[in-house]
């Protein structure tokens, strides 16, 4: 547990650290491309969230200004603009006092089961925010590390298919410190299907793009179409075409597209379309979390978590491999699932947070098994993320099922 403290609060330190750096009005600012928290906005929030959903129930309550404006499913997104928020050292001090309670509790107390749940519950949550404040990082265009990436040899071309064995298993979690839209386990028969041994590629998703995929009505739906003509997109957000090379933005450099990198930043919507032209589907959450029960050894075994390479990796240098051959489940890019967010039958609330699930359910889709940036410290085979279909707020891409 310890350990675990440690690793999350230095990595909000250090993010807290480059905001300083950088900390002008653009930090602050709302952006017309992508709907992300202001960055000081969410250092207040993991402050809060500690307070509220883990010191309180430990008999230590820490004082933070006006913990209201900080209650992110209480206030808007627009009205997080408009706080008056403590100084940056300010929030940087009670940050530190959280720790330094956390640290004492842990070495002068025999934690329980319900103290280890709580404390388990917020270090998830911090680690989520991390995951934020990163990504809005990449969206501001700050530097906040150098990033080399390496050239393309041996372009992936082709998708490969795995032929998956049908078979049963128990999807979801009895277990006691699992969250509650896990809860409660249920048998699933899942039919045999194919399934691509990668996700899908820079390079194959340009093909989709070459091929007009963006201007071709029929291969979008609806909301999808409302979303390039908002955005007037004719490829993915991060990407551009300059003298017939193409391009992708990494923490505000244009870089030259790395074509077996996981296709990554896109909607849910972008990868229905790409299945449509492909003649292909997204998995079920099922059928996800099948490939996911299907390991020899740890799950996150070779996976790219925890922000230590800094961006994404060739799907052919992904050695995150389960028994089937599929690579990459775990880390690198969150995948698309098929399915919306809802509860399993069964479904209770958190005794703590009783708000953390039920209020997005129903206009979210599923997505699963982390990111670059994700903390393995976070994710189990039955973890569940979701996100709005059309706002692109952390690295999500997908793999794709034949039809």
């Amino acid at each position: 547990m310890y350990s675990y403290i440690k690793k999350t609060f230095s990595k909000t330190f250090y993010l807290l650290k480059k905001l300083k750096e950088n900390f002008n009005y653009k930090t602050t600012s709302n952006f017309n491309k992508i709907k992300t928290n202001p960055l000081i906005w969410e250092i207040s929030n993991i402050n809060y969230y500690w307070n509220k959903y883990c010191l309180s129930n430990l008999k230590k309550n820490i004082k933070i200004k006006d913990n209201y404006t900080f209650n992110d499913r209480r206030i808007t997104l627009k009205k997080r603009f408009f706080v008056n928020f403590n100084s940056l050292n300010d929030i940087e001090k009670k940050y530190h006092e959280i720790l330094v309670f956390l640290t004492d509790y842990i070495i002068n107390n025999d934690l329980n089961s319900f103290d280890e749940i709580i404390i388990y519950n917020s270090l998830i949550y911090n680690n989520n925010v991390n995951e934020r404040i990163f990504f809005t990082y990449y969206v501001l265009n700050l530097k906040i590390r150098e990033i080399k990436l390496k050239k393309n040899n041996n372009y992936l071309n082709d998708i490969i298919f795995l032929n998956i064995s049908g078979g049963s298993f128990s999807q979801g979690s009895d277990k006691e410190e699992c969250f509650d839209n896990e809860y409660p386990s249920f048998n699933v028969e899942v039919k045999k299907f194919s399934v691509s041994k990668y996700c899908i590629t820079n390079g194959q998703y340009l093909e989709f793009v070459k091929k007009y995929g963006y201007k071709k009505n029929i291969y979008w739906e609806n909301e999808g179409l409302e979303y390039l003509k908002e955005k007037k997109l004719e490829c993915p957000l991060f990407w551009k075409k300059e003298n017939d090379k193409w391009y992708e933005k990494v923490f505000g450099e244009y870089k030259i597209l790395n074509l077996n990198h996981p296709v990554k930043n896109i909607t849910y919507y972008e990868a229905k379309a790409f299945c449509r032209w492909y003649g292909c589907r997204l998995p079920t959450e099922s059928e996800w979390e099948y490939l996911a029960n299907n390991f020899n050894d740890d799950i996150l075994k070779d996976s790219n978590l925890d922000d230590n390479i800094g961006f994404t990796v060739s799907v052919l240098e992904d050695r995150n491999i389960n028994n089937f051959g599929v690579v990459g489940l775990f880390g690198n890019v969150w995948e698309w699932c098929n399915d919306k967010f809802y509860p399993y039958d069964g479904f209770k609330m958190d005794k703590i947070d009783r708000e953390r699930s039920y209020m997005y359910f129903g206009n979210n889709i599923i997505c699963r098994g982390g990111s670059f940036v994700t903390s393995r410290c976070t994710l189990t085979k039955t973890y569940r993320s979701f996100d709005d279909p059309i706002n692109v707020s952390k690295f999500i891409g997908f793999r794709v099922v034949k039809i």
